[in-house]
């Protein structure tokens, strides 16, 4: 890939094509919070379509460079501005939810269905060449690193996928809008309008009707940095049956406390 190629995309996917979102519109803030492999770039992708939002300056917050948001109000203040999407990783915590609220941020919770969000974390450790568990994927088989990333591992500094979902389980009912990404990925093309709709509703920005198909047409696309292994509903693929009933166990009681 020629280096135009790479700056091209990379301006393309943090939302800075075309050039004219850097007006002052005083959109509100927008900070979209997911569970790691549950969506995150596509939502930023939807959001994107918008001609006046794109995606501030920062790498994605989580945990692994925690240092950025040690307090909610640095983040409130001084990481996102108006027009702008931050995309993170947030845990749950009601106060720093009260402090972003006040700030005036539109919060947008996205999540996946815990099946899906395992084997895409697997995916993801195994093809990320600097990903601190790569190594162990070559003398593990697939269903060994299920199994890690399921129950946990002590060893590895692994917590388990019920924990993982528990730390965002609050933003569910906290958010200005909650998409659930496989619904968005399995729906009718009626549907996908209709959460567009809501979505786009939701940090302000209504559109009409003859704008959605621009922001439907990000959706499932395999060319789309977005789309990676762990596709919605194959989670079942080549796996042994006593594992696929481990994992239905755990993951009924994940959807159970999602729900709730």
């Amino acid at each position: 890939m020629s280096l135009y190629s790479k700056l091209k995309g990379d301006l393309s996917r943090f939302g800075l094509i075309p050039f004219k979102r850097f007006g002052n519109h005083n959109i509100p803030p927008i900070m979209t919070i997911t569970i790691p492999k549950a969506g995150t770039g596509l939502v930023q992708q939807i959001l994107t379509q918008n001609d006046r939002l794109y995606r501030s300056f920062r790498p994605t917050l989580g945990a692994r460079n925690i240092t950025y948001w040690k307090h909610a109000v640095n983040v409130a203040q001084n990481f996102i501005g108006n027009n702008q999407i931050l995309s993170t990783h947030w845990q749950f915590d009601e106060e720093i939810y009260k402090t972003l609220k006040d700030a005036g941020i539109n919060l947008i919770f996205v999540y996946r269905a815990p099946q899906d969000t395992l084997i895409s974390d697997i995916h993801y450790w195994r093809n990320n060449k600097k990903h601190r568990l790569n190594d162990i994927t070559q003398t593990m088989d697939f269903e060994q690193l299920i199994r890690l990333r399921l129950y946990g591992s002590e060893k590895y500094s692994i917590e388990s996928l019920e924990h993982t979902f528990s730390k965002f389980m609050g933003w569910k009912s906290k958010a200005n809008y909650s998409l659930n990404y496989d619904e968005l990925n399995l729906a009718s093309d009626e549907e996908k309008q209709q959460i567009i709709f809501d979505l786009m509703e939701a940090v302000e920005q209504p559109i009409t009707l003859n704008e959605v198909k621009k922001y439907t047409s990000v959706i499932g696309n395999p060319g789309s940095p977005t789309f990676r292994r762990g596709v919605v509903g194959k989670w079942r693929e080549g796996l042994s049956d006593k594992l696929i009933s481990e994992i239905e166990v755990i993951c009924d009681h994940i959807d159970n406390r999602l729900d709730s």
